[in-house]
């Protein structure tokens, strides 16, 4: 028995390390390594390789990238929207600044920006609004198929002025609030 979950285990974890991991890492490295050698990246070049970082596991290499593309380029919208994500990821709701950010330069964010809405309410227990952005993230695809752009974007708007801003003691109350076998653990949320 043991044997058939490690070889199904094995399988998948090699298999998500060829297909994920490694072409990620390559991408990381040769951005390294055109920094090691005094050149200047592309912009395109910076963004692969911190959504690659991101990938990686190395979120603050991730994060600092962003930041540097920011510095340089305050209103590019794909920057703004993953450190948006990984700000949320952290449970930091400057996170939604970003994303704020990045939608009113780019309706075509409008999805992800939902998405990513919707993934960091799941994260912290808020069942009505992530399953609202979840809807959204839905609808957001299906109207840019459509072209009903503006929509996105005032429905988007809309929802991020009701984005509460927690503090992360609230952040951390909430997530310990609801688990799903329904024990609280507040008594261990930090103070």
């Amino acid at each position: 028995g043991n044997d058939l979950v490690s070889e199904a285990l094995s399988a998948g974890y090699d298999e998500a390390r060829e297909t994920q991991y490694l072409p990620a890492k390559r991408i990381t490295d040769d951005y390294e390594a055109k920094i090691s050698e005094g050149r200047k990246p592309e912009l395109f070049e910076m963004l692969r390789a911190a959504e690659a970082y991101a990938e990686t596991g190395e979120t603050d290499d991730a994060e600092r990238l962003y930041d540097l593309i920011l510095s340089e380029n305050p209103n590019e919208s794909c920057a703004c929207l993953e450190k948006g994500k990984l700000l949320l990821q952290r449970y930091d709701s400057e996170g939604v600044r970003y994303i704020d950010l990045a939608v009113k330069d780019n309706c075509f964010c409008a999805g992800r920006a939902f998405t990513a809405l919707s993934e960091y309410y799941g994260i912290i227990g808020d069942v009505k609004n992530s399953e609202f952005c979840s809807e959204k993230a839905a609808e957001a695809a299906e109207s840019t198929e459509n072209g009903e752009y503006k929509q996105n974007l005032i429905t988007l708007s809309e929802t991020l002025k009701r984005v509460p801003e927690y503090s992360p003691r609230e952040v951390t109350a909430l997530f310990f609030r609801r688990r799903p076998n329904g024990k609280r653990f507040r008594k261990y949320a930090k103070s």
